[in-house]
Formats: C-alpha cells, sequence, structure tokens
C-alpha cells in the first residue's frame, strides 16, 4: 500500500509554515505527522510513499473499500450512464475518518506519548480516534462540539466504550473553551481545535490528532483515491466526474488524488467539491491567510473563509460546519482544479432517501451532501456529456437515523403550513 503525495505548492503557500517551525509544530503534533506538514525529508518530492508495516496491517483489517456500482439509482435518477460508490462507510469505525486515526495514533507512540487529543464535530472523528488509540494502547481525549455532543448521544456512548474521555466544546477544561462559552454556546470546530491544543500544551505527554485541514490527514487519506484509481482501471474505466462532501477538505482530496495532476489539468476529470449551500465556503468564502483554529495555536495559512467570527448554521451534517477549507483545497479552488457545488439540505436528503431505496446504502448527513450533488449532476448528465460518475460514500449514517426523521417531519410541516385552508 501507498499514500499518494500531493505537493504541487511550496511549503509556506501550502501550510504556512517555514523551515523554523517544524520543532513548535512537532510539539503539538506527532513528529512524523509535523515533518509531513513541513514537506521535509521524503516527503518533500516523491509522489508515491509506501505506508510503513503496522499501519498496513490495521488497514487490511477493512481495506480495500469496494468500489460500487449502483445502477438502479442511476436508473431512478433518469442518468444514462454509470455511476460507483466507494463504499468508506464500510471501515470499522462507519466512515473514512479511521484511514488518518490509525497513523495518527501510530505515530504518537513513536514518540512516545501517552494521550492523541483531538477536536470532533459529528463524531466520526472521535470515534476513528478512540477505537486508534485502543488499539495502540494510549489514551484519547475528544473535545466535541457541544451542538453534537448533546445531539449524537450514540458516538459518545461508542467513543466512552472505548476508553475515550469525550468533552462537550467548549468548556471548562481550558482557557479557550471558558473564554468561547458567552460568544458562542454551540461550540464550533475551531474552539474544540483550540481546546485540543490547549490541552496538549498544558500536558507535555499529549499531542493532537489533526482530522481535516491539515496536509498530513490530506496525504493519510489517499489511500481511498490510490484504490479507486486501481479499481477503474481494473475496470478499464476512466471517470468523468469525482464527486464528495467538502468539510475541512481531507475526504475529498484522499478521495480524488488518484486522479489530480496540477501540472497536467487536461487528464483530470470533473472534480466537484460538495458543499453544504448553509455553509458556502468555497462558493462564497474568500482566500486568506489565517488559522485554523480560534485560539491561534497553529501558523496561519492560505484559505478560503467564510471569517472567523461567522457561526454555522445549524445543519444535520455536522462534520461539514466548518468556516475554512484546507490550504491545499483552496488552492486547487484558486486555480481551478476543483468545481464547488452547493447542495442544500432538503434536496441531500432526499437524494439520500432515493439511495437507500434503491440500493439499501444509508449514507451519513455528510456524505447525503456529496450523494445530493450526484443526484443534480445525473439529471444534467447530457449536457456535460458524463458517462461514469463516482462518488465517495464518506460515512454510515446508520447512527444518524434521527437526523433523517427530522428533515423529513420538517418538510411534511413546511409542506402543511402552504397547503391553502
Amino acid at each position: 500500500m501507498q499514500w499518494i503525495n500531493f505537493n504541487p505548492y511550496s511549503r509556506f503557500e501550502l501550510t504556512g509554515t517555514r523551515d523554523d517551525d517544524f520543532d513548535s509544530l512537532s510539539r503539538l503534533v506527532p513528529r512524523e505527522c509535523a515533518k509531513i506538514e513541513c514537506l521535509l525529508d521524503e516527503y518533500a518530492s516523491p509522489t508515491r510513499i509506501d505506508i510503513p508495516e503496522a499501519i498496513q496491517a490495521r488497514y487490511s483489517t477493512y481495506r480495500p473499500t469496494q468500489l460500487q456500482e449502483v445502477p438502479q439509482f442511476a436508473e431512478a435518477l433518469g442518468f444514462r450512464g454509470r455511476i460507483f460508490c466507494k463504499r468508506e462507510d464500510s471501515a470499522t469505525s462507519g466512515s473514512h475518518k479511521l484511514n488518518s486515526a490509525i497513523p495518527e495514533a501510530y505515530f504518537a507512540v513513536q514518540d512516545g506519548v501517552e494521550e492523541l487529543v483531538v477536536h470532533t464535530g459529528a463524531g466520526q472523528w472521535g470515534l476513528a480516534v478512540a477505537l486508534a488509540c485502543r488499539w495502540t494502547g494510549i489514551r484519547a481525549t475528544v473535545f466535541m462540539t457541544r451542538h453534537s455532543f448533546e445531539d449524537k448521544q450514540e458516538r459518545v456512548g461508542l467513543m466512552r466504550m472505548l476508553g475515550a474521555q469525550v468533552i462537550p466544546s467548549p468548556s471548562d477544561e481550558t482557557s479557550t473553551g471558558r473564554m468561547a462559552r458567552n460568544s458562542c454556546p454551540e461550540g464550533s470546530l475551531a474552539i474544540a481545535l483550540s481546546e485540543a491544543a490547549e490541552w496538549c500544551e498544558i500536558n507535555t505527554n499529549a499531542r493532537v490528532g489533526q482530522g481535516c485541514l491539515s496536509y498530513h490527514a490530506s496525504l493519510f487519506q489517499s489511500v481511498v483515491g490510490a484504490e479507486v484509481f486501481d479499481q477503474f482501471n481494473a475496470l478499464g474505466l476512466f471517470p468523468d466526474a469525482l464527486v464528495a462532501p467538502v468539510g475541512g477538505g481531507t475526504n475529498f482530496l484522499g478521495f480524488v488524488s488518484g486522479y489530480l495532476h496540477p501540472r497536467r489539468p487536461e487528464h483530470i476529470p470533473l472534480l466537484v467539491a460538495a458543499e453544504a449551500s448553509e455553509v458556502p465556503v468555497l462558493g462564497s468564502g474568500k482566500l486568506v491567510r489565517e488559522s485554523p483554529d480560534w485560539g491561534n495555536h497553529f501558523a496561519p495559512a492560505f484559505m478560503y473563509s467564510l471569517g472567523r467570527e461567522h457561526v454555522a448554521a445549524d445543519i444535520e451534517a455536522n462534520g461539514l460546519r466548518v468556516s475554512v477549507r484546507s490550504p491545499l483545497l483552496s488552492l486547487l479552488r484558486r486555480d481551478g482544479l476543483v468545481e464547488p457545488f452547493q447542495v442544500n439540505q432538503r434536496d441531500a436528503f432526499e437524494a439520500a432517501r432515493l439511495l437507500y431505496q434503491s440500493e439499501g446504502i444509508l449514507a451519513a448527513p455528510e456524505s447525503a451532501i456529496g450523494v445530493g450533488a450526484v443526484a443534480r449532476i445525473a439529471r444534467n448528465g447530457g449536457s456535460r456529456n458524463l458517462r461514469t460518475i463516482a462518488l465517495n460514500i464518506s460515512g454510515s449514517g446508520l447512527l444518524d437515523l434521527h437526523a433523517y426523521e427530522r428533515v423529513f417531519a420538517r418538510a411534511v410541516e413546511t409542506q402543511a403550513a402552504t397547503v391553502p385552508q
């Protein structure tokens, strides 16, 4: 197995780091992750990087994941081409997040630290880290946005079953959390990341695990793109469009990595970054240089952003309530290699329901945004001459049934309110 090193830009433009930033960053994240982030040594130029055997052994318990054609879904959409789903929802933790949780825990153990501390929105990253830490024998501490902590008790319970400490954020455990309680009581991923960083600054035997926004998380997720490339080659197919939902951006970047050739754009399929229309960062944000966390613990980098003070809309896809996009995705968007595509929550869940009815695949709310994008693209496929579309189902919706129930209940209420009395 190999990871695909993107690395199309300079170190500073891509990560915001300089040569002398490694020491300070390695006090926050595992040293190998800091080395990747700073594009040092073997990460400076090779296209493919061999995955350490211990990480491969864990990957092999659920990888490769299936590239599944969904012909009934295509038929239901009236699409005459072929649609494929990459089934990352079949990973042991129920989402793609395990692909980056395993190496982050492994590299933390290499450093001899005792604890991996993370921030999580919907809880998929927190659950994956809890499982990876259990496997590697270190503690997991999870700062979970308070809104999701209160709403997604099933994932909180699973994390705790694995021995993780789960703390609703903003919390009273850090100065960051105490300051944020009044301004943003429901929490945000930026606040939770700051709390995780502050925790590690106080506890020197702990390191932060970054599940999104970072370059190293994108590198780890490229194991998905490497498989997709090989699987389509085995079928003798070249996908016309690759579609994935976007929060921080690492899921999308990992999925498209096998086909991303910034110096040969003529060989790149249509790369569709599906955003929730309620949080249209790539569509409406500005490219600015800022830190990814609320307390500026991490170096600023060039990212599309809706602004540091932006409070994301209350949507069911909690993992997509991120007001910035990763530096790599932002630069690819700037250079016209990625097409942002906004989908509203109602349309996304309707499309996800159709996928479930036709194929028995229930996508997580975050993945539903990608399903909604595929549905619209497929219905207009003739105008783009698309014959083969691939979608990343990044997470399972089996723990999110209440989210579907709420969305469809609101739809019924809205319809009832518009019927003339």
